[in-house]
């Protein structure tokens, strides 16, 4: 009963992302833009469905995963260095987080890779390290930041090769440089900032039950 509610639980969450990526498709802010980014969610899901069928993963990494997407979907609907969370600031607050903060970027992009390091850790943990080799506590821990890194990394090359192949203004709203020129280590400097948070809770995790047993 156990395995079945874990089953319909991880299905609702599949539901509900592909109703929120189709609502998403309505009149995106830049609709090649929409379908390249979406075309990595597609190899993304399909790689996590494939790998988790044998071994299911727990129901809050799957949780996490939803998590992420989701930030991710409103990312590429309204193109990442256009998200309006300023506009929704005012609305909300009646002041714009970057107005108190004193930035000039739209730091979205920035939040994303951040959440990619805290909330991918535990389910690539889960998904490849735990399942492909015998390595737990931290070792396992370790390996899965070196992973995400490393997957970091590849996904900043793939936005260069892609952005060789494009006009100069799609490269600018693919990348989302806004003009840094640091843009991509930053991003990845997040990624990495975000994961080894994760790490450092899942550790302090793993050692409290260590002690309960």
């Amino acid at each position: 009963m156990a395995d079945r509610s874990r089953v319909s639980y991880r299905a609702w969450l599949l539901i509900i992302l592909v109703g929120l990526l189709g609502i998403s498709a309505i009149n995106p802010a830049n609709r090649s833009d929409f379908l390249l980014e979406h075309s990595l969610t597609a190899a993304a899901l399909a790689a996590i469905i494939a790998l988790e069928r044998a071994r299911p993963i727990s129901n809050s990494s799957a949780t996490l995963l939803f998590v992420f997407l989701c930030l991710h979907i409103l990312g590429a609907h309204y193109t990442y260095s256009f998200v309006p969370y300023e506009a929704w600031s005012r609305t909300v607050f009646g002041r714009g987080i970057n107005e108190a903060f004193g930035w000039e970027r739209n730091h979205y992009d920035r939040l994303v890779h951040l959440a990619f390091g805290l909330l991918v850790l535990q389910p690539l943990r889960e998904l490849i390290v735990e399942r492909f080799t015998p390595l737990r506590g931290w070792w396992s821990i370790g390996i899965s930041i070196a992973f995400l890194a490393m997957f970091s990394k590849v996904y900043e090359l793939m936005e260069w090769i892609f952005a060789e192949t494009m006009s100069p203004e799609a490269a600018e709203t693919y990348n989302g440089q806004q003009g840094d020129m640091f843009d991509g280590q930053k991003d990845m400097a997040m990624a990495l900032t975000g994961s080894m948070i994760t790490g450092a809770l899942l550790a302090f995790k793993d050692h409290q039950s260590r002690s309960a047993g």
